[in-house]
């Protein structure tokens, strides 16, 4: 068995509590609610382009905005739903391990697996296994803990070639689950809260791309409004009968809203319904 070693420095210390200190602003930091989602928008678009570009497949930011709009595609190459399976994984992993007792079990990188990719996987590994217990067991914190299982999946073999892109979602799931989420801001693969925060402070942002995507109408409104009470559902069928408009209208809704981190699809096909995030 491989056993790994990491010395905790002065200066990686300096590092996490700096790290700690734009967390607590970034926190605090008074945003309206079309601010948090244009940031939010632009963290998924970047997190996704970061992690395909890692991955070794070129993919510009314009390409997976316009993918992610909420209309129906003719046509989706194979890269394309690649994409949007790992968008609906990183929506799951946020919507099931933010603040949570949880342990991050092999079957739990199993189950991350097969949404991620729409295939089964079995990952039965003792190293894994062990490594896996050992960063939850031990006190360090998340920020260091995301990094040794970042490193950890990195230099798995096994995992490293057959899903590249677990290796960039294993670390969200550890700092989701000490609730470090950042507002959903942050990009790991593109270290840039200090930028975030100046941004925000100063104005220093231009939104006029997303413009349209952010603006929601009356309906959208009141769609989430109905979502208010914990554990109250929708679905595109109460959608129609509710607002008396088409099935397609309604999936636009529900994906712009999707899209946007205000709702949860759970389920799949005609059976899927809406949760409030």
């Amino acid at each position: 068995m491989k056993a790994f070693s990491y010395t905790k420095t002065p200066y990686l210390l300096e590092q996490i509590e700096k790290t700690e200190d734009l967390r607590r602003t970034l926190l605090l930091t008074p945003l309206s609610l079309k601010d948090s989602s244009f940031f939010r928008w632009k963290a998924l678009v970047d997190r996704i382009h970061y992690s395909f570009l890692l991955k070794g497949t070129m993919r510009d930011k314009k390409t997976i905005e316009d993918l992610l709009q909420p209309h129906s595609l003719t046509h989706v190459t194979s890269i394309q739903k690649e994409m949007l399976r790992f968008k609906k994984t990183l929506d799951s992993v946020y919507y099931h391990w933010l603040v949570t007792n949880d342990a991050i079990t092999l079957g739990t990188l199993q189950d991350v697996y097969n949404e991620l990719y729409g295939e089964k996987f079995r990952i039965d590994d003792k190293e894994l296994h062990y490594n896996l217990r050992y960063i939850q067991t031990n006190p360090d914190n998340p920020l260091i803990q995301a990094g040794l299982a970042y490193l950890i999946f990195l230099s798995h073999a096994e995992i490293g070639k057959e899903g590249a892109l677990l290796s960039f979602i294993v670390p969200l799931m550890f700092l989701y689950k000490a609730g470090y989420d950042y507002r959903q801001f942050l990009v790991l693969e593109e270290y840039q809260l200090n930028k975030l925060l100046k941004n925000i402070s100063s104005k220093d942002f231009n939104m006029d791309s997303s413009h349209t995507l952010l603006d929601l109408n009356e309906r959208q409104k009141a769609i989430l409004s109905s979502l208010d009470e914990p554990g109250s559902k929708i679905s595109n069928k109460l959608i129609q009968k509710t607002y008396r408009i088409s099935a397609i209208t309604a999936a636009r809704d529900l994906a712009k809203l999707s899209n946007l981190g205000y709702l949860f699809p759970i389920g799949k096909g005609r059976s899927t319904y809406y949760t409030k995030v």
